[in-house]
């Protein structure tokens, strides 16, 4: 099935191959988190983790668990919040501008 990139909330690593998560559903695809951010636009995708690659247009918000860490939450149907990892943080915080 193939989705326009604006209906990905985010891709989760699974093995060889990657989850795509839409609002309220998820696909099996057989190409890699690498890549799919390979093929996914730069300026709205950001790897957050080794095994999340996000769109930044669908991040609801912004949580601080401790000073050094970033938990997004998305703006799909559970409310999904993600950890961002710590070597991927500062960069996400310049892309995010704050």
């Amino acid at each position: 099935e193939l989705l326009d990139y604006d209906q990905v909330h985010y891709a989760q690593a699974d093995g060889d191959y990657s989850r795509v998560h839409t609002y309220d559903r998820s696909y099996l695809c057989t190409s890699s988190l690498g890549e799919l951010e390979e093929k996914l636009p730069a300026g709205r995708f950001a790897r957050v983790h080794r095994s999340y690659l996000v769109n930044l247009s669908k991040v609801a918000g912004v949580r601080r668990p401790s000073p050094d860490r970033l938990r997004l939450q998305l703006a799909d149907a559970e409310q999904t919040e993600l950890d961002v990892a710590r070597r991927q943080a500062r960069q996400l915080r310049e892309r995010l501008g704050f």
